[in-house]
């Protein structure tokens, strides 16, 4: 510790505690008084030297030290007077001093300014001081520091406060007059310390001039003492601070900076006015004014503050010296930071911390966006408006109120310093308004500044984005220019406007000057490099013209036509050409090489390794574009160079081709004819293979046949073979060269070329085609020869068959059997369907396409046809007879089951109907000897004979007559169907057993039913001597348990009250009469019992020995009771001689020893004479004589064994010997009063007093007696719960009163004991004055007795009180539940009523505890604590009648709480009758509903179509009979309306009955005392709505039965419509107003197509129609009754007739209008197509479609197209060409691999085949044609729509079909029919013509479409033009893809066609204009639309 330490701590010790020295502390005395004196606490002592001890006692008192003295101080050497352990204990002692200082005494003083800025310090180490201590000092001096005139304080050391400007301010800031100036010269530390010492009286603890730098203790010890002495400026003193600091700042020479920037900004709570200071006394007129300034100084101050902090900022966190205050060209940063943190500053440490806090940064107005200027403007508005506010509104108010203020105020101080304040605040927040609004206006500049520079730097930045874009053209390069014009003059203007921003002081603000700067520049380098890009463009210019001129020069040379007709070049102009191509090219390559290398040596400067890490200019970029660009010009030459070589190329390739494709012809020609001979001798079945050969086995025949098959296949293959290595090898080589030619050739080959090799693919082709017919004429043989074979195999088993099931049919009736056979007939009935449907289908009926085979192929078709059909007719026949076969067998069977069940049926009823007859018989009884036979064992027979009754009746019985009458049924059906086997005699037999069981059941059940009758009658006799025997056996039983109670009650006379006893005996004569009495009443009903007993004892019942027992019991009782009754009678006249006694004891104590002691003390009062004496003898003489008498009578009655006779006797005897001594005391003081008075007179007043205490003790026994009495008869136990208990406190208090009593007659008798010792010593006889104390005594110990017998009765009525008080409780509660139950809510769910209820029972079983607990309250309620039974006669409580009461209590409150279980019980009963009745309600509800859907649903069954549906569906059978034969429903929709029908017969059997039955089993359970008479009138509405139903069905039914007979007329009806509308629509479209018109006349060839076309089709259907007619006709032979049937056979005639004409008319026609055209017309047509008008005519055209083959599905090829080769046509082609036509394709995998490589394109899949519903004829018949036709489209089924399909996916179209018997399927199109073949072909131009060739299950083109391929043909005048057809015959052709694309020449799988496509194409031939047929050719299309051209012609 330094001497400046020690210096100061000395001076502080001293301050409060002289000492001389240091050392004195080492006597710990002495620091005991020192801390007792500085805490004022005497209660620190001397803890045995033990200083630890001492400072921890002070840290109790003082929890500040957190360090444990004993590691600080070495105590040891405190003891030897260390000097550094004494300030050591020192340092810690001012520690705690200093902390319990501002803990007790600074901050109990409110008025403190550090209380003010600190109210709260809870110290929790020595270091808090000093922090609050700096954290007030800060607050004191911040107003200080702010106005910048004292550095901010950092410590407490000495250095630092050694000016002492800190003191001063303290000092100023708390009292300013006390230091007018701060910064006089007078002043430093040393003048302050004076000064404050003056003022303050707190002396110097320091030196002021020490030179210690690290002590802080003196300054904090100062400050500690200080404090408290510093109180809150009042409000002038506050206004004077801030004058004097204002003062202070403006004459100040030095001020001080702050760490903080922005010092106008950052106001804190120091510099506002701070009013809240106020001088107590404020009188009472200026407390609304003291309140109106502070509140307008408050505002005023907060609109300051809020206008102060109103600028833009940003938050970071960063220190101060890091904030980065410049700003950049990009970016501006602020320029000003603040803290808005106004925490204390602790340390210098803590200082460095606290500016390393967030902090605020203004935001400079180039830096702000527009939502800061926005919200900067929008926030000064808003104050301006709120000062606007405040100034209008409240200061005017304010100034309004100081005028109306009381003179007497105007000039004094409380009020003119305060409103001057006031004045001063509002000017100066008005002038930092007016300041604001300036920096506002700055602020706004600046922005406006800023924007323009963001706009400049935009518009340069869009200049350098557009030379990093394509630079092209001069425009460009003038924009540019343009551009960098308008930045530079935007660049002056700037400068022009915002000089004095630009110019502004560095100093002040040089951001503005920076930014300028930084535009200027930019705009500079942006301009030159416009300058660099218009220099860098003109030279590229130059170098592109040279390029052109080359170009031009190169497109003179001229080539021939290398893929022309002829080839009209030699070999050495080829030569020629090709080196006049070579110099051109090395001149070329030279520029390329030596000018173009300058261009790219300058891009590769740019951008080569020697820049790197340099950024390019935007002009560096836009010259490496043009120079791009450049040389982009440069690769045009070349290409150009290219084509020329290409085209050289071209015309060696010509000659290569030509060689090969002369050898593949021929080879073609000769394998044509090996095929044809093979198909016409092997191929083909013959009829007679189908003969069955007789000599052979069926193996041999089969072997044969297999081997035939063998060589035919084996032959084909060879073929296949064969055409497979020729197309890979010669085939090939033509193909490559040509293929070659066309992938080097980059237009199309010309059609000549093309011509020929289509020619000979063509051929190939026609091979393949005759190869794959021939494949299938093998297939349609083998497929023959497999169907007769199973056919064959499928007749024998069926004959096996029929041979099982007749042998069945005789000897078998199992369901085995049933089983067995059905499976049989199953399997066979399948194997048929499949031979027929499927086997039969399968078979091909091929047609050749070329035609050459026609005849011979047609013929072997209609044979195999015709032997098929005979076979599937033959199997159709064998499934319906075998059919026929299973249903007979099956009715037999079914007749023997039924007769089975009917047996067992029978036997079981029989087996009941006996077991019921075995059990009456058990049950029959003897009525006179029934033995033991009890009433349970009667109700039992009974319920069970209700039972057997009631089964009989609603079950049994009516089984029984179903079971015969079905018998009978049965029997009748075996007779009709001639059933042999049946059980006839059975059937019989146990009918006739079930009549005879069930009539002698009946009989038997009547007879038990009167005997038991007559049993109930004979044992309700014996119960009602029972009852009787029951009712005098309680009469007996009570009264006997009455008898004792009455003695006890009036059989004791206690001789103390004469007319109490008098009361008790005519109470006791009373009872004793009235049981005398009954006694006599019930001896009659005794006497009718004798005799009833005699009566039933000689009748057997079964209880006789039970009432034998009872009856005796009753005998023995009526007994006793006459003995009791008689003993009871000699207890009263015993009772009534011990009344006579004490009546006479009474007369004796009353009328002759009443008042003798008073009248002998009267006597020695008064005087006496001897005749006064002889009254008085006379009175004793008398007494005497009556007690002797009475005692005699006593004495004879001393043995006594009844205990109330003895209580009697012992009574009547003590009283008796009390009287004989008041006698004799009596006799001796008259006595002495012969002799001695004083001595008398004394004697005498003894007595008296004697008399007087026994009159007490006998008046307060008495007393109670009667009150014991007056509860006995209150009848106290049956009355309320309020009268026991205020009988209860008033009793108890009652007997509270007597033992106090009781006491005092103690104390008493104590005294007249004393007394009586005291005559004793006197004299007087001893031995009548001790008899009289006793017997005081005795009477004494009677009271006591009778108080606690009293108590004891208390007690009992407290435990009755008890019993009541819970029994009331249990009643309320039952009460409350009872109402509960009462008051359900009706409107409540059954549901909730439930859970109220077992809620309500669950409280019901936890209170039966407590129930439970009450009843056994009972039993204790008569005994004691001790368990002994308690003895209420000896308490005068009658046992019998509070028994009684409590027993009523009990079985009252059990009653209540039985019936409120059996109201709960009854509430669930109605409950769940009401659930029974919800539930059956909900069931009859669901059937109801089930019903009316049921009904509905058969309603919904619409026999006919919407448009002629009815309301009334009883109206179906007559619309059936009455509407047109086009309305009757057809046979789908009648076969969906009965399987409706049978759904609903199904639901009914399943769901419905089921139901129903359910309901009435619920019915018969519900309750019958429930009102069931809804429910029954429901259940029978659901018997009527079932009939309705029912009749509606059978309706229903017989409608659809009479649209059934229609059905088969209805078919072909139809299908003779529909060929009749197909034929019209031929008709009609034969017209000739659909040919084209060519100068005024009609094409000659579209004619002949017309002609052709209708004469076909009409050849066509003219067969179909006239067969279908006739048809038509038998048909309609059974129906002619019925005149639609009539009308519609002739409307059929009429029209075939009218169309045969139409169509005869029509064909003349035709023929008419060719013949009148001739030849000359059609060649002058042809001559006029190349016409220059005729090529402006726009000819339809096709979509675009790509196929090939099958087997080349994973080929393609890519053609190579040059830009410039598809913008121009083909140079030797002067003709306008319909399209490019595509190069070969490639045939084998080989080929593929190659060309795959060479022109790789991506494969799709061929659209799937359509799967067909094999159980719908119509939808197998759609798919056979779908997936035959080459159009794919997408067809959909309509669900639950029979015939409607949607088909295309592009444009989709909603159609109906239908299938016809012969298996064709139509269309409806318009008003009329189509074939499908014919429909799918005209939407497939609509779907995009989506064509695949055949029935191939491999991809067919590689495109992401699949495409139908085109049809090329072509005129003799060359008139290119395409149409999509299908192949002849009615067969889908193989299509190619193009000239090469050739069809597959390998094995394939032949194409395999349903039914109604094989005839139904065969007029689908397409002809030219001529008339001729067309030619099937492959090409591309030009364009995706898809249009119709004219077909080209090809003679045939």
């Amino acid at each position: 510790m330094t001497l400046f330490q020690q210096s100061s701590l000395f001076n502080w010790v001293n301050l409060y505690f002289n000492i001389a020295s240091i050392e004195q502390f080492k006597k710990t005395e002495t620091l005991v008084l020192f801390i007792q004196s500085i805490f004022n606490n005497t209660d620190f002592k001397l803890l045995n030297n033990d200083i630890p001890l001492l400072l921890n006692e002070i840290s109790s008192t003082i929890p500040v030290c957190s360090l444990l003295p004993e590691n600080v101080i070495d105590i040891s050497a405190y003891l030897n007077g260390d000097e550094n352990q004494i300030l050591a204990v020192l340092s810690i002692v001012q520690a705690q001093y200093q902390a319990f200082t501002i803990t007790h005494t600074i901050l109990q003083n409110k008025e403190l300014s550090f209380t003010f800025h600190n109210p709260q310090f809870i110290p929790d180490n020595l270091q808090d001081v000093k922090i609050v201590l700096f954290s007030w000092s800060s607050f004191i001096l911040s107003d200080y520091v702010n106005a910048s005139l004292i550095p901010p304080l950092t410590d407490f050391t000495l250095p630092s406060w050694k000016t002492g400007i800190y003191l001063l301010a303290i000092i100023h800031y708390h009292n300013p007059h006390i230091v007018p100036d701060m910064f006089h010269q007078q002043y430093h530390l040393s003048t302050t310390l004076q000064m404050i010492s003056e003022n303050y009286h707190v002396p110097a603890l320091f030196d002021p001039l020490s030179d210690d730098e690290q002590d802080e203790s003196a300054i904090i010890a100062y400050l500690v003492e200080l404090v408290p002495s510093l109180f809150n400026p009042t409000k002038e003193k506050i206004v004077q601070r801030h004058k004097d600091i204002e003062r202070f700042k403006n004459s100040s020479i030095t001020t001080f900076t702050s760490t903080f920037s922005l010092q106008k900004l950052n106001i804190s709570k120091t510099t506002v006015l701070k009013y809240g200071d106020v001088v107590s006394n404020i009188p009472n007129d200026l407390e609304y004014f003291e309140s109106k300034v502070s509140i307008l100084s408050e505002k005023l101050n907060n609109l300051n503050n809020r206008l102060l902090s109103n600028m833009p900022t940003r938050r970071l966190s960063s220190s101060v010296g890091s904030l980065d205050y410049s700003l950049t060209d990009d970016s501006t940063t602020a320029s000003n930071s603040r803290n808005y943190e106004n925490s204390s500053i602790l340390s210098g440490d803590d200082i460095s911390q606290q500016h390393q806090q967030q902090m605020i940064r203004v935001v400079h107005p180039l830096q702000a966006t527009e939502e800061d200027y926005a919200v900067y403007d929008r926030n000064f508005k808003i104050l301006q408006s709120e000062f606007q506010t405040l100034t209008d509104g409240d200061f005017f108010l304010f100034q309004n109120y100081i005028e109306e203020l009381d003179s007497k105020w105007e000039n004094d101080p409380l009020v003119v310093i305060p409103k001057t304040q006031l004045f001063q605040l509002h000017q100066a927040v008005l002038d930092e308004f007016e300041k604001s609004d300036i920096n506002l206006s700055n602020f706004r500049r600046g922005f406006a500044f800023g924007r323009m520079c963001i706009s400049i730097r935009q518009e340069l930045d869009v200049v350098q984005n557009k030379m990093l874009k394509s630079i092209t053209t001069h425009y460009d390069v003038q924009e540019l220019e343009t551009r960098i014009e308008k930045t530079t003059g935007l660049v002056e203007t700037l400068q022009t406007n915002f000089n004095d921003l630009i110019t502004m002081d560095p100093a002040q603000d040089a951001c503005y000057f920076t930014k300028f700067e930084s535009i200027s520049s930019k705009n500079l380098m942006v301009k030159n490099w416009v300058e660099e890009v218009r220099i860098w463009f003109a030279e590229a210019e130059r170098i592109e013209q040279w390029i052109k001129i080359h170009i031009e020069k190169l497109e003179s040379i001229t080539l021939p036509d290398q893929l022309g007709l002829e080839l009209s070049v030699s070999y050495d102009q080829v030569q020629q050409f090709n080196a006049t191509y070579s110099l051109l090219e090395k001149e070329i390559d030279s520029f390329n090489e030596e000018d173009m290398a300058r261009l790219r040596s300058h891009v590769k400067t740019l951008t080569g390794s020697g820049r790197a890490g340099k950024d390019l200019s935007p002009a560096d970029t836009t010259t490496i574009e043009i120079t791009l660009t450049t040389l982009a010009t440069l690769d045009k030459l070349m290409h150009s160079l290219r084509k020329k070589n290409y085209d050289l190329q071209l015309l060696t390739q010509r000659v290569s081709w030509e060689e090969e494709y002369i050898k593949t012809v021929d080879w073609l020609d000769e394998t044509k004819t090996l095929v044809d001979n093979f198909l016409e001798f092997d191929a083909r079945w013959k009829l007679f293979e189908g003969d069955i050969t007789e000599n052979k086995t069926k193996r041999e025949q089969f072997l044969e046949k297999e081997k035939q098959k063998e060589a035919v296949i084996q032959q084909l293959l060879m073929f296949e073979k064969k055409v497979a290595a020729f197309d890979l090898d010669q085939f090939t080589k033509t193909i490559n060269h040509f293929q070659y030619l066309d992938s080097i050739s980059r237009v199309e080959l010309p059609h000549h070329l093309k011509s020929r090799q289509m020619s000979c693919e063509q051929s190939l082709e026609d091979l393949m085609k005759c190869l794959t017919f021939t494949r299938n004429v093998v297939e349609q043989r083998l497929n023959v020869m497999d169907f007769l074979y199973q056919t064959e195999a499928v007749f024998e088993d069926a004959e096996l068959l029929k041979l099982d099931l007749s042998d069945t049919e005789i000897n078998s009736y199992s369901r085995e059997n049933d089983r067995e056979l059905t499976a049989r007939i199953q399997i066979i009935n399948e194997r048929v369907s499949q031979l027929v449907t499927v086997a039969a289908c399968r078979i091909p009926y091929p047609t050749y396409g070329l035609g050459l085979d026609k005849g011979p192929n047609t013929t072997s078709n209609e044979e195999i046809q015709q032997v098929i059909t005979e076979k599937c007719d033959g199997l159709i026949l064998l499934s319906e007879d075998l059919d026929d076969g299973i249903l007979l067998f099956r009715d037999i069977l079914q007749l023997y089951q039924y007769s089975k069940e009917y047996l067992d049926s029978g036997i079981g009823l029989c087996d009941w109907a006996d077991d019921r007859l075995m059990m009456i018989q058990k049950a029959k009884i003897n009525i006179y000897d029934i033995g033991s036979f009890s009433v349970q064992d009667l109700q039992v027979r009974e319920r069970d004979l209700n039972i057997i009754l009631d089964r009989l009746n609603n079950g049994k019985e009516n089984e029984a007559v179903e079971l015969l009458t079905r018998i009978q049924s049965l029997l009748e059906s075996g007779d009709k169907l001639n059933a042999k086997s049946l059980d006839r005699e059975g059937l019989i037999e146990i009918s006739q057993n079930l009549e005879e069981k069930f009539d002698r059941l009946h009989q038997n059940l009547k007879e038990h039913e009167l005997d038991l009758q007559a049993l109930r009658k004979k044992m309700e006799d014996g119960n009602c001597y029972l009852e009787n025997n029951h009712a005098l056996q309680s009469f007996v039983d009570k009264t006997r348990q009455s008898i004792p109670g009455l003695k006890q009650t009036c059989g004791f006379i206690t001789g103390q009250s004469e007319k109490q006893d008098k009361h008790r005996l005519d109470m006791f004569t009373h009872s004793l009469d009235k049981i005398s009495t009954d006694c006599k009443v019930q001896q009659a009903q005794f006497d009718d019992l004798c005799s009833s007993f005699i009566l039933i004892e000689h009748s057997r019942i079964e209880n006789i020995e039970e009432i034998r027992i009872i009856q005796q019991a009753l005998e023995n009782d009526w007994i006793l009771l006459g003995k009791e009754i008689n003993d009871l009678k000699v207890f009263f006249v015993t009772v009534g001689e011990w009344y006579d006694r004490q009546r006479r004891l009474s007369m004796v104590e009353k009328e002759l020893l009443g008042n003798i002691n008073e009248e002998i003390i009267c006597l020695v009062k008064t005087g006496w004479e001897d005749s006064d004496l002889v009254k008085i003898q006379q009175k004793i003489n008398e007494a005497s004589v009556h007690l002797k008498e009475i005692g005699l009578a006593i004495r004879a009655c001393d043995i006594i064994e009844d205990p109330l006779q003895t209580a009697n006797y012992s009574r009547a005897r003590d009283r008796h010997n009390y009287l004989t001594n008041k006698v004799l005391a009596a006799s001796n003081n008259l006595h002495a009063l012969k002799y001695n008075a004083n001595k008398a007179m004394a004697y005498s007043l003894f007595l008296s007093d004697t008399d007087k205490l026994l009159d007490q003790v006998q008046e307060q026994t008495n007393a109670i007696i009667r009150r014991l009495s007056a509860v006995g008869t209150s009848k106290f136990s049956s009355q309320s719960v309020q009268s026991i208990d205020l009988m209860f406190k008033s009793t108890q208090s009652s007997n509270v009163r007597s033992e106090k009593d009781y006491l005092t007659l103690a104390k008493q008798l104590k005294r007249l004991f004393i007394a009586g010792k005291e005559l004793e010593s006197e004299g007087h006889d001893s031995a009548s004055s001790l008899n009289i104390i006793k017997h005081i005594k005795d009477s004494l110990n009677q009271l006591s007795t009778t108080i606690g017998l009293e108590k004891k009765q208390i007690m009992f009525i407290r435990k009755v009180e008890i019993h009541a008080k819970a029994a009331n409780d249990l009643q309320i509660w039952i009460n409350h539940c009872s109402n509960a139950i009462t008051q359900l809510p009706e409107d409540a769910s059954v549901h909730d009523l439930l859970s109220e209820l077992d809620s309500l029972e669950q409280k019901m079983d936890e209170m039966k505890p407590t129930l439970q607990a009450f009843k056994d309250m009972e039993s204790r309620i008569f005994i004691t604590k001790d368990g002994l039974p308690l003895d209420l006669y000896e308490i005068n409580l009658d046992k019998n009648e509070i028994k009684e009461a409590i027993r009523d209590r009990r079985t009252g409150l059990l009653e209540l709480w039985d019936n409120l279980e059996k109201q709960h019980q009854q509430a669930l009963d109605l409950m769940g009758n009401s659930k029974r009745n919800d539930e059956v309600s909900q069931r009859i509800k669901f059937i109801l509903t089930k019903l009316d859907d049921m009904k509905d649903r058969v309603s919904a069954i619409r026999i006919f179509r919407s448009s002629l549906d009815t309301t009334e569906d009883a109206c179906d059978l007559q619309s059936v009979r009455s509407c047109s034969l086009t309305s009757i429903p057809t046979e789908h929709r009648l076969a969906s309306a009965k399987a409706e029908l049978n759904i609903l017969d199904r639901d009914i059997i399943s769901h419905l009955l089921p139901a129903i039955k359910g309901l009435d089993n619920k019915l018969d359970s519900i309750n019958q005392q429930s009102d069931t008479d809804t429910l029954s009138s429901q259940r029978t509405e659901i018997t009527v709505v079932m009939q309705k139903l029912t009749e509606l069905m059978e309706n229903k039914r017989t409608a659809i039965t009479e649209a059934e007979k229609m059905g088969e007329f209805l078919i072909v009806m139809e299908e003779l419509d529909v060929l009749l509308l197909a034929l019209a629509e031929v008709i009609s479209r034969a017209d000739p107003s659909n040919a084209r018109i060519v100068d005024e006349n009609y094409n000659r060839s579209d004619l002949q197509i017309l002609l052709i076309d209708l004469d076909t089709r009409y050849q066509y259907y003219n067969p179909k129609i006239s067969e279908l007619l006739d048809e038509f006709k038998q048909v309609a032979e059974n129906l002619m009754d019925d005149l639609r049937v009539v009308d519609s056979v002739k409307q059929s005639s009429d029209k075939w007739a009218q169309l045969k004409a139409e169509a005869a008319a029509r064909k003349a026609k035709l023929t008419a209008l060719i013949n009148s055209l001739g030849s000359d017309h059609f060649d002058t047509l042809n001559a006029s197509i190349n016409t220059p008008q005729e090529k402006e005519v726009k000819t339809p055209t096709l979509v675009k479609r790509k196929s090939i083959p099958r087997y080349m599905a994973n080929y393609t090829r890519t053609k190579k197209t040059s830009v410039d080769s598809a913008k121009s046509p083909s140079p030797t082609s002067n003709k306008p060409s319909n399209g490019t036509v595509p190069g070969l394709v490639k045939r084998t995998s080989m080929r593929q691999i190659k060309s795959h490589q060479q022109n790789p394109r991506a494969a799709t899949k061929t659209p799937e085949n359509y799967v067909s519903d094999p159980q719908n004829v119509l939808d197998v018949a759609l798919g056979d044609i779908l997936n035959d036709s080459p159009y794919k489209i997408q067809v959909k089924m309509v669900p639950g729509e029979v015939g409607k399909y949607w088909f295309g996916n592009a444009t989709p179209k909603l159609a109906y079909c239908r299938v016809l018997r012969s298996r064709m399927v139509m269309v409806r199109v318009g008003g009329g029919w189509v074939e499908l073949s014919q429909f799918l072909s005209d939407h497939a131009l609509l779907e995009g013509g989506n064509f695949v060739p055949g029935r191939s299950k491999l991809p067919t083109s590689t495109n992401n479409i699949a495409r139908d391929g085109f049809l090329n043909t072509t005129t003799m005048a060359k008139n290119m033009s395409r149409v999509a057809l299908r192949g002849g015959n009615g067969s889908p052709p193989l299509m190619k893809e193009s000239y090469s694309t050739h069809t597959y020449r390998g094995a394939s799988q032949a194409s395999t066609y349903g039914h109604g496509i094989k005839t139904g194409n065969k007029f689908l031939v397409t002809l030219d204009s001529d008339g001729n047929r067309v030619e099937v050719k492959m090409t591309k299309a030009t364009s995706n639309n898809s249009k119709f051209t004219t077909p080209r012609r090809m003679n045939v």
